[in-house]
């Protein structure tokens, strides 16, 4: 079994993009793994050709008959996956070349984490993101900063045993739910270095859809509050959160 499955939802990513994800991926230093590129009903002819073009034993390509929705895809990554961990990959990005072996040696030696994300560099605007080292359940109730969603590498023991996955009712905070489920099983890291290059361009959220994605995070908020209510052991940790001190 590889000890890494990477997934990589595709769609109509420009070819230039596709080709430089790829790579990112297979030029990694840590080299165990399945790459799992599921493309989501593509209509351009080109996204298999430049699959087919690596030559790459680590590639498994799976194209849907129809465009199904990133969500879709997410889970059906989780459910192929055979890796000990799942890794997150955007057919836009670029991984740097140690992204994968440093994950993986920290994953490694801290069992109690089930998600471990990295710093990223936006471009082409360069601007540099280094989310908090460990978050709490205070901290994604306040959800900053974030978690960048496609640094991350999932404990797949975890998402398996829970049956975990991204939910179609939160569309557009999707990993947002997911991450306040998973916090309940264990700890939620990022690495305190950039190894990640995440693209803008093409990403940026409408108008409309910033207001939807705000209503689903209010929403998802709510609920974690609510919890919040009736779950001591959490209130103890809140105390100790806004206090400094710890209660028994």
């Amino acid at each position: 079994m590889p000890k890494i499955s990477v997934i990589m939802p595709v769609y109509e990513t420009p070819e230039s993009y596709l080709r430089e994800a790829i790579e990112s991926i297979l030029g990694q230093t840590f080299s165990d793994f399945e790459f799992l590129i599921l493309d989501d009903g593509s209509k351009a002819t080109y996204i298999k050709d430049v699959v087919d073009s690596f030559h790459d034993q680590r590639i498994i390509y799976s194209k849907s008959d129809e465009n199904k929705g990133i969500i879709f895809q997410l889970n059906r990554g989780f459910s192929l996956a055979k890796g000990e961990y799942i890794a997150r990959m955007d057919s836009d990005d670029i991984s740097l070349p140690t992204r994968f072996e440093k994950q993986v040696a920290y994953l490694d030696t801290h069992p109690e984490t089930v998600v471990l994300g990295t710093g990223a560099e936006f471009f082409p605007a360069t601007q540099i993101w280094l989310p908090l080292s460990r978050f709490t359940y205070y901290d994604l109730i306040r959800w900053k900063p974030f978690i960048i969603h496609p640094t991350v590498m999932f404990r797949a023991s975890t998402i398996k045993k829970y049956d975990l996955q991204f939910r179609e009712e939160f569309k557009l905070a999707e990993d947002y739910d997911l991450w306040r489920r998973l916090i309940h099983f264990g700890h939620l890291d990022n690495l305190q270095e950039v190894l990640l290059r995440y693209r803008q361009d093409g990403k940026n959220v409408s108008l409309q859809n910033r207001e939807a994605q705000r209503k689903v995070r209010d929403r998802i908020r709510w609920e974690m509050t609510s919890f919040l209510m009736h779950d001591r052991r959490l209130q103890l940790q809140l105390l100790d959160f806004l206090c400094g001190v710890t209660f028994q």
